[in-house]
């Protein structure tokens, strides 16, 4: 059986519990993100945080029960099938379980029970996930279509049966009749008895699917209108969309991307269709200052010198490979598959360049022109329109920060997985080579020849400005089974260590790994692939978990620590000591290093108390474990600590971190 990813809420004893149902659907092939909140409050947060696929309760959460999962269901409207587990399947239990409203009632020791159960639970909450989206999407359609119907400069009736179901203020100003009064009357009543016969017919062939065009003439008017014909829906119902600009039709219909003759309607529709390719970049490049052309050059002549401009836009962007449609007579919409983020960056100065350099010419007058551009990438949260207004957005500011030919990547914080107030998702980062790696050396206290570096993560936002990791790293793992910036992290530091290496092949590096490391798979599998590639011995590789997701996924760490040694990797926890039953760890995983909370060194050059340090020391010593001890400030708290039994000691005073691994240890 295989499943996605399930995410399951579990109320229960331990967290060690939520191992053994972790191990129970990991060998039954089932890939889970499970959480165990804390309290009441933090079941809410999680709950209102995403959709559950469903939930666990044993009834046995030191502050939790049954009862209080299914208020906060009830009390927030929520689609959430959760089971009832019991440590016996009688009468009672099934009872129980039932009058707390759990869908099912299953006894610890029926594995296969639960596993059935959770497949089964887990399928419907995807069913009621896809028809919630598909009632999204049909909410957002009947709202692109009121506000089309409202906002566009077209005339614009949906017909159904040959019935005006509703119309613009346009449509009705071209039947000569008060809006309100069209609804719900024959459409035929206002065309004329010629035009007749040919509407009849394209609406038939409408109805099969088919966009029909057809020359009309509406009662009390010598004009012929081409009228375009669609099958559409509107309020849920199946129709037929009829519009027309207010001009004289020729004596075949018009279907170009001319400036003016592509409709409002025409563009989102096909920007409906192209977001259903759930990725791509929207581009819109809007000609600077055309107020000051036309006043200085006159309307026709800025009209065909604007033309002139679009077609080189055009000619110019082959290499997108683009869709496009003109907007206005200075604005151009272009979709594409071809770039990146990333690589849309390095593009588009060039054609900024291109386009303020060229002379456009009529009638002996010469003008050079710029743009200014947005950029908005598709994301699956978001419809078309938003697609269009994010685009929209962006060429704005892009033009009122810097007084145009500039161009602006539009990225959004309410998306999912948005690190702090960057902006930017986890593939905005990467595309956009955001993220650095620094690297800070140790000394080895014991005169061991080895050199050892630790490396850390940092970004940049929009402004080349140095990030936090605590505004971005839980922001970009918040799903258990993403290790792709762990992967990226990894690819960057095999690099640079076999760079290093190449000089000195005793140089050794502690790489950070996210919790999510521990939850992948995978990941063990590439790692050996990426050291072969790499050609770095994995003896000369440290990989460093925090204390508190080793704690919380301890059954998965012993397996990925052994795994790693395995591999002939070494292995080390982070921050150990920031509680009292730390050294508990490891009678469970045996890393090679452990390395020091802050709170011992604070004590030590703040407090000036060794004592603390050196108890610490001698404990994990007695584990055989060697230690490191970081944030060094002063050459006191040096002296002191070559005194003890560290292994390795780290700090400002010792090293900055640096960029690249040529830390000079000599001088130690």
């Amino acid at each position: 059986m295989e499943l996605a990813a399930l995410s399951i809420l579990i109320l229960n004893e331990s967290s060690n519990n939520s191992e053994e149902v972790i191990s129970t659907l990991r060998r039954a092939g089932i890939a889970a993100n499970i959480v165990r909140p804390k309290d009441l409050s933090d079941l809410e947060a999680f709950l209102l945080d995403r959709h559950w696929h469903l939930a666990i309760c044993d009834n046995k959460h030191p502050t939790l029960d049954c009862a209080d999962l299914t208020a906060i269901i009830e009390r927030l409207e929520l689609f959430l099938p959760w089971h009832y587990l019991s440590e016996q399947l009688d009468t009672e239990s099934i009872s129980q379980g039932i009058s707390y409203g759990a869908s099912d009632i299953i006894s610890c020791a029926n594995e296969e029970h639960l596993v059935h159960a959770i497949a089964r639970d887990a399928n419907a909450s995807k069913l009621w996930m896809n028809l919630q989206k598909l009632k999204r999407q049909a909410n957002e359609f009947d709202q692109r279509q009121s506000q089309l119907l409202d906002a566009s400069s077209d005339a614009v009736a949906y017909i159904q049966d040959g019935i005006i179901l509703s119309c613009n203020d346009s449509f009705a100003e071209c039947l000569t009749s008060p809006r309100d009064e069209l609804i719900d009357l024959p459409l035929f009543d206002y065309i004329e008895s010629e035009s007749r016969d040919r509407l009849k017919l394209a609406l038939k062939k409408a109805a099969s699917g088919n966009i029909e065009h057809v020359s009309i003439k509406l009662i009390n008017q010598d004009e012929m209108l081409d009228t375009r014909l669609v099958t559409t829906y509107f309020e849920g119902e199946s129709t037929i969309q009829m519009s027309f600009a207010l001009a004289p039709a020729t004596s075949a219909p018009v279907i170009t991307t001319s400036p003016g003759n592509t409709s409002e309607i025409d563009i989102m529709d096909e920007l409906a269709k192209l977001a259903e390719n759930d990725d791509g970049l929207l581009l819109i490049f809007d000609i600077d200052k055309t107020a000051q052309l036309k006043a200085k050059h006159g309307p026709s002549t800025s009209r065909i010198i604007l033309k002139k401009a679009l077609a080189f836009m055009e000619s110019s962007l082959q290499d997108l490979n683009p869709w496009s449609k003109p907007l206005s007579d200075s604005s151009l919409l272009v979709y594409t598959q071809n770039h990146t983020l990333g690589s849309i960056r390095d593009r588009l100065p060039l054609f900024l360049n291109a386009f303020e350099q060229h002379l456009f010419e009529y009638n002996d007058r010469t003008v050079q022109m710029t743009c200014s551009i947005g950029v908005a990438s598709l994301t699956a949260d978001i419809s078309a329109e938003q697609w269009l207004d994010n685009t929209h957005q962006a060429m704005f500011e892009a033009r009122s920060e810097n007084d145009g030919n500039a161009f602006k990547l539009y990225t959004s914080d309410i998306r999912a997985g948005v690190a702090g107030n960057t902006g930017m998702t986890l593939d905005d980062a990467i595309s956009l080579n955001r993220f650095r790696m620094s690297f800070q050396s140790m000394v080895s206290i014991k005169d061991s020849d080895q050199e050892y570096y630790e490396a850390y993560l940092r970004m940049l936002d929009q402004n080349d400005e140095e990030i936090s990791p605590s505004l971005f790293i839980d922001a970009f793992t918040q799903r258990e089974f993403d290790t792709k910036l762990d992967r990226w992290v990894i690819l960057e530091c095999l690099k640079q260590l076999a760079e290093a290496q190449k000089n000195n092949p005793d140089t050794h590096l502690i790489i950070n790994l996210t919790a999510n490391a521990l939850n992948d798979d995978k990941l063990l599998p590439w790692i050996s692939v990426a050291l072969r590639t790499a050609e770095v011995p994995p003896q000369t590789v440290v990989f460093q978990f925090l204390t508190e997701h080793v704690e919380c996924y301890l059954l998965r760490a012993i397996k990925v620590f052994t795994q790693l040694e395995q591999l002939g990797c070494e292995t080390s926890i982070n921050r150990l000591g920031e509680n009292d039953n730390s050294l508990k760890l490891f009678d469970k995983v045996k890393p090679r290093f452990t390395k020091l909370a802050p709170r011992f060194m604070q004590a030590l050059q703040q407090d000036n108390n060794p004592e603390l340090l050196k108890q610490m020391l001698n404990d994990i010593e007695a584990k055989g474990v060697a230690s490191i001890v970081g944030f060094v400030e002063s050459a006191n708290s040096m002296a002191m600590l070559w005194q003890t039994n560290a292994s390795l000691i780290q700090g400002y005073y010792i090293a900055s971190p640096i960029s690249s691994l040529n830390n000079d240890m000599a001088e130690f």
